[in-house]
């Protein structure tokens, strides 16, 4: 920037230029220096955050250092004072009444073996008594096991609403040696109508385990569900 001066000289007048230089940013310097100063200040605060954070820790874990030797200090002085207890209780004895002791000791064990004889008249009395409940027990499992022996079992294989398609599956089923005869059951309908089926059994068997292979055996090759072991 330039502006004219005038000047007196003696009788002479001088016109003087002046220049001034002013300082001038652009606008992409003002957006580097606000970015920067932004940035550095960023720095500033993490930098500060986490050197609080740490100090914070430490004089946490200093804390807790102290509280530790504090407790550990007030254990072992609480067990030496235990001890000295316990030392201190100790009393001595006189003669006189170890003597009464051991006489007391002596009543006790007479009376400990009297004790022993009476428990174990008691104890042949109970052995007499289990004996009789035992023939009791093993009277009872040989009822039970008869009766067991006695109940026999069927398997409900399939039902049918045909007796054409019911024979069908019984001559299938004496093809695998499988003895198995028809019924005709009747039940009746949602709208009260009665219809008869016809279900496929087994014969009866005493053996229950045994029934139980021959229906699974059934149930593969027949591909069959939900067949029912039922008492005949």
């Amino acid at each position: 920037m330039s502006y004219f001066k005038e000047q007196k000289i003696g009788n002479k007048v001088c016109t003087c230029e002046k220049k001034h230089t002013l300082l001038s940013l652009s606008a992409r310097h003002t957006s580097w220096l606000v970015a920067s100063i932004m940035v550095i200040s960023f720095f500033v605060f993490i930098s500060g955050y986490f050197m609080g954070k740490s100090e914070g820790a430490q004089e946490f874990s200093r804390v807790t250092l102290q509280e530790s030797l504090a407790d550990q200090m007030y254990c072992s002085v609480c067990a030496l004072y235990d001890k000295q207890e316990t030392s201190q209780a100790k009393v001595c004895v006189p003669e006189e009444q170890i003597d009464v002791v051991n006489s007391c000791e002596q009543k006790e064990l007479l009376q400990d073996a009297l004790n022993n004889s009476n428990t174990r008249h008691s104890l042949t009395f109970k052995a007499g008594e289990r004996e009789v409940i035992s023939d009791k027990s093993n009277i009872d499992l040989e009822r039970i096991g008869k009766v067991a022996e006695s109940k026999k079992y069927c398997a409900q294989l399939i039902g049918f609403g045909t007796k054409k398609a019911a024979n069908q599956f019984i001559d299938r089923m004496s093809k695998q040696n499988v003895p198995v005869k028809l019924k005709t059951r009747k039940s009746k309908t949602s709208q009260g109508k009665n219809i008869a089926w016809y279900q496929v059994v087994t014969d009866t068997y005493n053996n229950r385990q045994q029934l139980e292979t021959l229906v699974s055996r059934v149930k593969k090759s027949e591909r069959l569900h939900d067949v029912r072991i039922v008492a005949a």
